[in-house]
């Protein structure tokens, strides 16, 4: 039996409460902070190769190995690691104005068990925060929301606007330093829509707003508007055809088409046949198997990119082993390239060297032994 069982509910209610209010601060902070570790957990990977890289060449650490050979590294990690936390930081600086319109007085807005002081608008995360008029949801606002949310948007035109100098500059080409470097930034996009990246970045943001905005409004209002994001989205696809490869743009749009599709499928399971809202429990037995086909859907999606995944990563793989270039990987070429790695030196090289045929090592040793036998012949 609990403990709590033999304690008074009124000792229990006033710091279980207080806890309560607290917590959905605490998870916003640390959903904020979890891609914040990552990254700082990259950087100490980075700092201790630097390290070992300085010790064993005497370079200086901070302008010699950090400064010239990690630079480029680092700030290629960092963008690909905002890049996949962009929604999840979205969603976490967003949700600060994510309210709702209660009003007890007519039962509008919510659910059963609730009952509220005034009519107002309350943070969705917290029913007793009045939004804006709570000091401690005022506070997150005005720390976190506004100032998040500028930086949300600073991202991707910061981005486009650099890129857009580099371009202006000629410096966007397979010769030049910049391309070297960053080249992973444009290299998969035509050269005329080289801030392609840029407006995906903008589409997650725009699609994480859109469902946090119209919350309020309803179900239907916000997979409507998810609907016209995504279309307009495939449409601007099919229409600039941004990547230099017909795969590539079908696989978008594929995908794009997909996650339309689904929307719509929600759209109509949520919808009766006047175009009313359905409850969750008259939509969820009405359609089933449309639910179903939309899960179907995602995952025959998510197979193929990784079917695609896992074929280039065989590509590049074979790419590696094949050192003679004839297209196929023999025995040959794997001793080789074992032995350019042994050649090269290194922690790598010599734990790769360990894995060298034992013939090929018994007669290296047979050899260095008949050359000291010989050597000690000789008068």
């Amino acid at each position: 039996m609990s403990t709590k069982a033999w304690i008074s509910l009124d000792c229990l209610l006033p710091r279980t409460l207080a806890a309560a209010r607290q917590r959905q601060l605490y998870q916003t902070g640390a959903q904020l902070l979890l891609p914040v570790c990552y990254a700082l957990i990259v950087l100490a990977i980075f700092c201790a190769y630097a390290v070992c890289v300085s010790l064993r060449t005497r370079q200086r650490l901070w302008r010699g190995v950090l400064g010239s050979r990690l630079k480029a590294p680092i700030i290629s990690s960092c963008l690909v690691m905002v890049s996949y936390f962009y929604p999840s930081w979205a969603y976490t600086i967003l949700g600060v104005f994510r309210c709702r319109h209660l009003d007890p007085s007519s039962g509008a807005g919510l659910i059963n068990g609730e009952q509220q002081r005034a009519p107002g608008w309350y943070w969705a995360l917290d029913l007793e925060r009045q939004c804006f008029v709570d000091p401690e949801h005022r506070l997150l606002a005005l720390a976190l929301g506004i100032p998040g949310t500028l930086l949300l948007l600073a991202y991707p035109l910061t981005q486009a606007l650099v890129l857009a100098r580099q371009v202006a500059a000629g410096q966007v080409t397979a010769t030049s330093e910049f391309f070297a470097r960053y080249g992973h930034l444009v290299q998969d996009f035509r050269p005329r829509l080289f801030f392609w990246a840029s407006i995906v970045e903008l589409r997650k943001l725009l699609l994480v707003a859109v469902v946090l905005g119209f919350e309020s409004t309803g179900v239907l209002s916000q997979l409507m508007a998810c609907g016209c994001v995504l279309l307009a989205y495939c449409a601007a696809l099919m229409g600039l055809l941004p990547y230099p490869y017909r795969v590539l743009n079908r696989l978008h749009l594929s995908a794009g088409g997909v996650l339309l599709t689904v929307v719509w499928i929600n759209l109509y399971i949520a919808t009766d046949d006047e175009g009313d809202a359905l409850s969750a429990g008259a939509s969820g037995r009405r359609s089933l198997g449309l639910q179903f086909l939309s899960v179907i859907l995602v995952l025959a999606m998510v197979a193929v990119l990784l079917m695609l995944f896992g074929f280039r990563v065989y590509k590049q793989v074979m790419a590696v082993l094949d050192v003679d270039k004839d297209g196929k990987v023999s025995k040959a070429d794997i001793v080789a390239l074992l032995q350019k790695l042994q050649g090269q030196g290194g922690v790598v090289g010599k734990a790769l060297g360990c894995l060298a045929p034992r013939t090929r090592r018994a007669a290296a040793a047979a050899a260095r032994g008949s050359g000291k036998g010989g050597a000690a012949a000789s008068p």
